[in-house]
């Protein structure tokens, strides 16, 4: 493997047994040709059909992680071909014969997983967040997702917990969120056929918490940095990095809101929906009300305060208040299903 990272790096290597051939089809310039990285392939499925597969994953994904970093074209074909062998991608249910071929990694106490696996996610994160280029970008998102997919339950719940919790970037938070979302909506809705999954059940909500908690703290934290000499713009801007974020979040607490029913995770618990008004709902009211305000106010008075009710942002936005109106509607949806479930427990 080290020997191959080196090839790829200087075009001059070959695998043993590969032939004179891959070493002609190298391209002199740094850079595998096709034939080249096939005879590459051919000899890691040999090795795939002799290692253990905690082994496998160990030893590409260390040899993803170096290519990642100084290629990122590079580095997403060699993990997006071992995924495409080693087993069920994102989305696949968890029945018998799944679990058995996933790798079971148990989460470690305080929620963190195995260094191998944090080495992979965190290289492909920072790919799908600081290429340059939208498709590698996308490329490196779906083998994140992918990734997380390999992974048994506890696993692949405890990897949401941390990254959620941890990762800085906020476009990147809005796609975890919207994993979590896919995750909990599947349980949900098989929760009956296949058991209870710890996506339908209160250890979702405790997530949940911490991670709408660690939103607000990173959203304070980038708003604080706004300049003085234009606050309000300022604002606006630190508020709409997170708008995916916050969508997102108001997406996954609206589903499993309605998805539900039976409380198992606890979420209609009234301790449960004062803390998520507490965590999301107040400081995010509290935060669009603000910026919804006129530049340069101290107070509103009636006629504002209805304009503000209305939608109807500061002029100071411009091209920015529909982003900010899409997080009031959203904001307002999940108030809807609050006040009609509250009303539906107290008629019961």
């Amino acid at each position: 493997l080290h020997c191959f990272s080196d090839a790829t790096s200087l075009g001059t290597a070959s695998p043993q047994g590969a032939g004179d051939g891959a070493v002609a089809a190298s391209t002199g310039m740094g850079i595998p040709s096709r034939a080249y990285l096939q005879a590459w392939q051919d000899t890691f499925g040999r090795l795939l059909q002799h290692a253990p597969r905690h082994v496998n994953f160990q030893c590409f994904a260390t040899l993803a992680c170096s290519l990642l970093s100084t290629s990122a074209a590079k580095g997403l074909d060699m993990w997006s071909w071992y995924l495409s062998r080693a087993g069920p991608g994102a989305g696949s249910t968890d029945s018998t014969e799944a679990k058995a071929s996933r790798p079971k990694w148990v989460p470690l106490p305080g929620g963190t997983v195995g260094e191998e696996l944090p080495g992979i996610i965190n290289a492909l994160v920072g790919v799908a967040v600081s290429s340059p280029e939208q498709g590698t970008r996308a490329r490196a998102y779906q083998n994140l997702r992918h990734t997380i997919g390999l992974l048994e339950e506890e696993t692949r719940f405890g990897l949401l917990r941390w990254l959620l919790e941890e990762c800085p970037y906020p476009n990147m938070k809005g796609l975890l969120f919207g994993l979590l979302k896919d995750e909990a909506s599947l349980a949900l809705k098989s929760a009956t056929s296949r058991g209870v999954s710890v996506f339908a059940s209160p250890p979702l909500l405790a997530l949940m918490l911490r991670a709408f908690a660690a939103l607000d703290k990173q959203l304070d934290a980038h708003m604080a940095g706004a300049a003085a000499g234009a606050r309000e713009v300022q604002n606006a801007g630190a508020f709409l990095d997170f708008q995916p974020a916050l969508l997102h979040a108001l997406s996954l607490y609206r589903l499993v809101l309605l998805a539900d029913q039976q409380n198992s995770t606890g979420v209609w618990d009234p301790e449960a929906l004062q803390a998520v008004r507490h965590t999301l709902l107040v400081p995010l009211h509290r935060r669009t009300t603000d910026l919804l305000r006129p530049p340069h106010s101290g107070r509103r008075d009636e006629q504002e305060k209805d304009g503000a009710a209305a939608g109807l942002a500061s002029p100071s936005l411009g091209d920015e208040q529909p982003l900010l109106l899409l997080v009031i509607a959203a904001q307002d949806r999940v108030k809807e299903i609050l006040e009609q479930g509250i009303v539906t427990s107290h008629a019961q």
